[in-house]
């Protein structure tokens, strides 16, 4: 996991006079310890997987999904060991990017990889205005061949058209009318009473739970799936969706009708049921709306 910025906060709580020689990880886990919390019952609380809270507490940053979340389930353990969310957030921006130190580039490595470089692109250049130059050659001559072939079918034409007038004219036979195009039949109805769709405008986590899916038994979906994709899931009962790790990037259709979730950009929604009832609820207040719009 990296980050695109450098943040540089105050001096970090763990270099203090009484915390020589610990890290961040370090220094949060003491934090819970004092308090007398184990980590399984912050894992139980706030729904974070107990693998993301060990890599908080271990500085094994690389384990940890995409910084939008992290900051997410960081500020969700804060509230729970009581700490200032936001100074922990900080503190936490600062270590990443104290364990990824930038590198200076020497300037005569910078020099070879130019003229590296450029040894390379001066032959490229070569051999592709060496292409362009036979593939315009190729299609000139085979203009002029289709050119010569047209005029020779023209006089060909010229030659064996019909007379239009005099003894041997022969009028035209009317052509019948062009039967009309066949309809297209209508899109296949939903295998299920229950569809919910879900379109992502932004990356989300996702842990969801398809009661009595289409094939009789029940489906389970947890993947991190990426802005521009959707996911659609189909049911006979319900969908649940355990967890959606960044609400304000969804959006959310039931039976094609929009279903409000409320939810902000890194917020986490737990356990949100939408069952058969849920669609009827949304196909009533559509009708009410459409009834409203249409009167006097």
């Amino acid at each position: 996991m990296t980050t695109s910025s450098r943040t540089t906060p105050r001096t970090p709580p763990w270099e203090g006079p009484d915390n020589q020689g610990i890290t961040f990880g370090t220094w949060l886990r003491r934090q819970r310890e004092v308090r007398e919390i184990e980590l399984k019952e912050i894992a139980d609380s706030t729904k974070v997987s107990l693998r993301y809270l060990q890599a908080f507490e271990q500085d094994r940053f690389e384990l940890l999904p995409a910084l939008v979340f992290s900051r997410g389930f960081l500020r969700q353990y804060a509230e729970c060991v009581g700490l200032d969310p936001d100074e922990v957030l900080n503190s936490f921006l600062w270590a990443i990017n104290a364990s990824q130190p930038e590198e200076e580039e020497p300037e005569e490595v910078r020099r070879r990889e130019v003229e590296a470089n450029r040894s390379i692109l001066i032959p490229v250049l070569i051999l592709v205005v060496a292409l362009v130059a036979l593939v315009a050659g190729l299609l000139i001559s085979s203009g002029d061949e289709e050119e010569a072939a047209a005029e020779s079918q023209e006089a060909v034409v010229e030659d064996s058209a019909p007379a239009t007038s005099g003894p041997n004219f022969v009028p035209p036979v009317r052509q019948a009318a062009a039967p009309a195009p066949a309809v297209e039949p209508p899109p296949p109805e939903p295998s299920a009473p229950l569809v919910v769709t879900l379109e992502f405008t932004r990356d989300c986590w996702v842990e969801a739970v398809v009661r009595n899916a289409p094939e009789g038994r029940d489906q389970r979906i947890s993947q991190t799936f990426w802005q521009g994709e959707s996911l659609t899931l189909e049911a006979q009962r319900a969908v649940v969706l355990r967890k959606l790790g960044n609400a304000g990037g969804v959006q959310v259709e039931v039976n094609g009708l929009p279903f409000e979730l409320g939810g902000r950009e890194g917020q986490v929604i737990n356990d949100l049921r939408i069952d058969l009832e849920t669609a009827a609820e949304l196909r009533a207040a559509d009708a009410g709306a459409a009834d409203a719009g249409g009167g006097p």
